[in-house]
């Protein structure tokens, strides 16, 4: 092998290294990005089914002679730039986030032995609680 051409093997080499080294530090940073994403979706779901919950649980005891409230919560529309939906069941309130799969589940402070939950809201609309004090009945709509 001739010297010019043992020079241009040896640039090769160092050129492919060279671009393995680049991808795998940019890998390593969008491996980081995709977790601190999950963290801060997860974590702003959980701050936002606590706020959601303190307003089930405002609507609820806020007034014992009412027999009908409407709550009319206007709540951001994504979360780290993805859109998520509230569920409102019998066991509890689920926030999720649409496109990936956190969620955040929690019961209102036990309410939920007490009062029939139920609907669902996406994150585009505002959301209308409606809360039937004679039937123990809280809508989401």
């Amino acid at each position: 092998m001739k010297k010019s051409q043992a020079l241009i093997i040896q640039f090769i080499l160092f050129f492919l290294i060279g671009i393995a080294i680049f991808v795998a530090v940019g890998n390593l940073f969008r491996l980081q990005l995709d977790i601190f994403t999950s963290d801060v979706l997860t974590e702003s779901l959980g701050l936002t089914n606590s706020y959601v919950g303190s307003i089930v649980i405002y609507s609820t005891i806020g007034c014992k002679q009412c027999d009908w409230i409407n709550f009319t919560v206007t709540l951001p529309e994504k979360i780290t730039h993805h859109y998520y939906k509230i569920n409102f069941a019998n066991k509890g309130i689920n926030v999720s986030a649409l496109d990936r799969p956190e969620y955040f589940f929690s019961s209102p402070h036990n309410l939920n032995y007490t009062i029939n939950l139920s609907g669902e809201v996406f994150s585009a609309q505002p959301i209308f609680l409606t809360f039937d004090g004679t039937n123990y009945k809280l809508e989401v709509g």
